[in-house]
Order: structure tokens, then C-alpha cells, then sequence
């Protein structure tokens, strides 16, 4: 093994944690369920560290990274509307979301090749929105309520906007670059 397959690893593990973590919610287990979320967390901060400071970025880390973030994260969301702690509507909104985006680079490879992929940084914040609910409603379930009851209810429509305009933004920019791109035509 080479040092620079190092963030790819932490990425493929991240992957291997969504059932554990999954399966942790469902079992009531939201302590265990925390901590391994936590770790995730973490290796997805330090595998993009390692990437950056080492110049060990690759094309599989590239596409594979927020792939493993995403399945992370939704996974979660699955077992959090499951288990009663998530609203069922805003999982829908996130899946919604994520569909259009894969669909939309998908049409765009179809039509006119590969894109270049950059992520903007609506899609960074709603990620982030994202995992800080997830984090708060794991905290709140294995902890009872340590977060203030006005806290929870805030940040769903908090991710709501954000997952929403997120995929608004998202369209936009792909109907704009597909429409630009000299490939296409």
C-alpha cells in the first residue's frame, strides 16, 4: 500500500460505517450510534486534510468522497425517520435533492461527457447544516434533552432552505453549463 491511498481508505471506511451506525439508531443504541457518527465525522476532516497537505487528491478520491459523505448522511437520515426522530418530509427533501443532482450530472455526461466537477459552496453548507442536525438529534436522543426544545424545530427548516436551494442551485448550474458547453452542439 502507498501513503497516498490513505484518504481513499478513510473514504471507503466511512462507507463500511453507515450500517453500523444505521443499525446503532435502530437498536436504540444512539450513544454508540453518536460516537461512531462522530468518528466519521472526523476521518472525512482528515482524509481531505491528508489529500490537501501531502498532495495525495485522486480522481477516485474526488468522485468517492462526497459519494461516501452523502450515503453517510442519508443513511442516518433513513434510520432517524425510522426510529421517529427525523420528519419523514425533510429525508424526502435531502433524497429529493441528491436524486436531482446525480440524475442532472448523469443527463450531462450522457449529453455532453464527463463535467467538470467542482462543488459549490451551497452544497458545503448544506452538508454541514445537515450533519449538525444529525449530530444534535443523535446528542438529544442519547442524552435526553440537553439541546433547547426551540433548537430542533429551527434547524429542520434551516436544512429544508438549504437542501432546497441547494438543488435549486444545483439545476441551475448544470442547465447553464450543459447549455454553454460547445460539446453539446
Amino acid at each position: 500500500m502507498q501513503w497516498r491511498h490513505i484518504p481513499n481508505i478513510f473514504s471507503v471506511t466511512r462507507v463500511l460505517m453507515v450500517l453500523p451506525v444505521a443499525f446503532s439508531i435502530v437498536q436504540d443504541a444512539f450513544g454508540l450510534a453518536l460516537i461512531l457518527f462522530i468518528a466519521a465525522g472526523l476521518s472525512d476532516g482528515l482524509d481531505g486534510y491528508l489529500a490537501r497537505k501531502y498532495d495525495w487528491e485522486s480522481a477516485f478520491g474526488k468522485m468517492f468522497d462526497p459519494v461516501a459523505d452523502k450515503l453517510l448522511v442519508l443513511g442516518v437520515a433513513v434510520s432517524l425517520v425510522y426510529t421517529g426522530h427525523l420528519p419523514m418530509l425533510l429525508m424526502c427533501l435531502m433524497l429529493v435533492k441528491d436524486f436531482v443532482v446525480i440524475f442532472g450530472a448523469f443527463i450531462y455526461t450522457l449529453l455532453a461527457g464527463f463535467p467538470e466537477v467542482k462543488p459549490l459552496m451551497i452544497g458545503k453548507v448544506t452538508t454541514a447544516m445537515q450533519i449538525i442536525l444529525i449530530t444534535c438529534l443523535l446528542i438529544t436522543a442519547a442524552l435526553q434533552p440537553v439541546i433547547a426544545p426551540w433548537v430542533m424545530p429551527a434547524l429542520f427548516w434551516m436544512v429544508a432552505l438549504t437542501t432546497f436551494i441547494d438543488g435549486i442551485i444545483y439545476l441551475w448550474v448544470w442547465t447553464d453549463k450543459l447549455r454553454f458547453d460547445e460539446r453539446y452542439y
